[in-house]
């Protein structure tokens, strides 16, 4: 049995863009280095970001 992923309604949308190629910036710049997947990383950022009411977005869809 396998988990489904929890950040799936994220990653089709502009937010997990942002994020995704902000990190990639930071990581080839040697600013931060990545010890899980990045899309854990990315969908933990969209997810803290949109229960934070910062980003308004309909992502229930």
């Amino acid at each position: 049995m396998t988990k489904d992923f929890p950040y799936k309604k994220f990653e089709s949308t502009q937010l997990w863009n942002v994020v995704d190629k902000a990190i990639g910036d930071l990581v080839e710049n040697t600013d931060i280095e990545e010890k899980a997947d990045r899309k854990y990383i990315v969908g933990y950022l969209c997810k803290a970001l949109f229960e934070s009411k910062i980003i308004y977005a309909d992502f229930e869809k």
